[in-house]
């Protein structure tokens, strides 16, 4: 039997939270939009990246305490390139079934791109530099998910990789190698994920030096440096070749990070999660490549729900982050200035 449920991640709270937002997991219930009342930070001093931040005192910014979050509108849609993925149709999500493969384009059109019968699951879609195709992983041949390529409009899927569950696929710059995150070859099962790289075109997978326990992959723009997650606490980086691996941020204390390159290569933008007594407490920092200037951006407490997959840059200016309760419902920061926008998909999407 299949069993392509993310609750068979066994590597952690935090893991298993990010891999189900990232292969579109989402509880079965959609509650409707919140009335909710944030507190964005000041950027702090920089700090050395193994020094915890202290907690900025708040200060008068766009978005206060005080301030009603502000619903985006239809223009929002151009922020997100060829479009918004979902696991199940925005328009009316049948929690019941198994994830597809949505795309919500800038003109508000809904397109299923793929179709699953109801014993496999599609998910983690991700597009290749050009636009002309997706990654995703899928268990619709293989007991648990591999790797797969489709064109832009969901025709010519095609499969690259025979491993023991595949996430996070990250496209090079140049569009011909894609990196993920696997347990191991299949059939040679590890413990703890380790980063992998493809060919593209001949499907030949080469491990990488990253060591085990490191997930959720991203390349440098320039395609010379391969950023990843090195357990629970740390951000690393390393050549693409596999030499110079060192720590970026360490984070004592934290249970699990995310994180995400700008488009200029300048910024990471990374999330930090904490369970104390049983909840989860979050911020977002930003930091150079090179661990310096590390500054908190906002406290994610301040939302009042969770948030889950790693921060999404759509400019060198704005961040865009997901709820957890709903697949439905995310936000846009503005880091420059500290505002923030709720967007709803559901309100977004045609019929």
């Amino acid at each position: 039997m299949r069993r392509a449920t993310c609750s068979s991640v066994t590597w952690g709270v935090v893991a298993l939270v990010l891999f189900g937002s990232l292969c579109g997991c989402s509880p079965g219930t959609t509650p409707g939009p919140a009335t909710l009342t944030p507190t964005i930070r000041p950027a702090a001093s920089p700090v050395g990246p193994t020094t915890p931040v202290p907690a900025p005192t708040p200060s008068a910014l766009p978005v206060t305490a005080t301030t009603a979050i502000p619903t985006a509108g239809p223009e929002v849609l151009q922020k997100f390139g060829k479009g918004k993925f979902f696991c199940r149709d925005p328009r009316d999500p049948d929690e019941s079934t198994r994830c597809s493969i949505y795309l919500l384009d800038p003109r508000g059109i809904v397109r299923q791109l793929t179709t699953t019968d109801g014993t496999f699951r599609d998910s983690g879609p991700t597009w290749s530099p050009d636009g002309s195709r997706i990654a995703f992983v899928s268990d619709r041949e293989t007991e648990l998910e591999n790797l797969y390529v489709m064109n832009a409009d969901g025709s010519g899927i095609r499969r690259l990789t025979d491993m023991t569950r595949v996430c996070c696929p990250a496209w090079s710059p140049d569009g011909t190698r894609i990196a993920f995150s696997s347990w191991g070859e299949h059939g040679k099962a590890e413990p703890e994920p380790a980063v992998f790289v493809v060919d593209v075109e001949t499907g030949q997978v080469s491990p990488t030096t990253s060591g085990t326990g490191t997930w959720w992959v991203q390349w440098s723009p320039d395609g010379k440096s391969l950023f990843f997650m090195c357990g629970a606490e740390e951000l690393c980086v390393m050549n693409a070749d596999g030499t110079d691996r060192r720590v970026i941020v360490r984070r004592g204390g934290a249970s699990g990070l995310s994180f995400d390159l700008s488009p200029d290569g300048r910024w990471i933008a990374f999330t930090e999660i904490m369970f104390l007594s049983g909840d989860q407490h979050g911020r977002m920092y930003r930091v150079d490549p090179s661990g310096g200037n590390l500054t908190l951006l906002i406290d994610l407490d301040t939302l009042e729900v969770p948030l889950s997959g790693p921060p999404r840059w759509l400019s060198n200016e704005e961040i865009y982050l997901h709820r957890y309760q709903t697949s439905y419902v995310g936000y846009i920061l503005n880091v420059e200035t500290g505002g923030l926008v709720e967007v709803d998909w559901r309100l977004l999407a045609k019929e």
